[in-house]
């Protein structure tokens, strides 16, 4: 699902919210895994502009489709991977300040 269903966007939109405002950091560094259609991205940029966003999405479609283009997220995200973010953690070993996985956790099996 490339998006949050609109009944439990509110909630995390205050969270993300929560967490910028009381981070440290004016320039955080945040991981988007399941990034789908940028939405949580867009949300970062209105609180944070600074912020430094990474997007991990595993299902290209939801990246390179006639209503959403690469380009039309060069605005919010730094780097996207079309990629699982088992193979991310693996490949870059990367640092975040913040890691959002929001609708994703239901699709990992052990």
């Amino acid at each position: 699902m490339p998006a949050s269903d609109n009944a439990n966007q509110l909630p995390i939109q205050s969270l993300i919210a929560d967490i910028l405002r009381e981070s440290k950091n004016d320039k955080p560094d945040i991981l988007d895994v399941g990034m789908g259609w940028g939405n949580f991205g867009k949300l970062i940029k209105d609180i944070s502009p600074d912020a430094v966003l990474t997007g991990i999405e595993i299902f290209e479609p939801y990246i390179n489709s006639e209503e959403h283009s690469r380009r039309s997220f060069a605005s919010l995200y730094s780097k996207i991977h079309i990629m699982d973010v088992r193979d991310y953690f693996k490949m870059f070993k990367p640092h975040h300040d913040i890691s959002l996985l929001i609708d994703v956790i239901e699709h990992f099996s052990v």
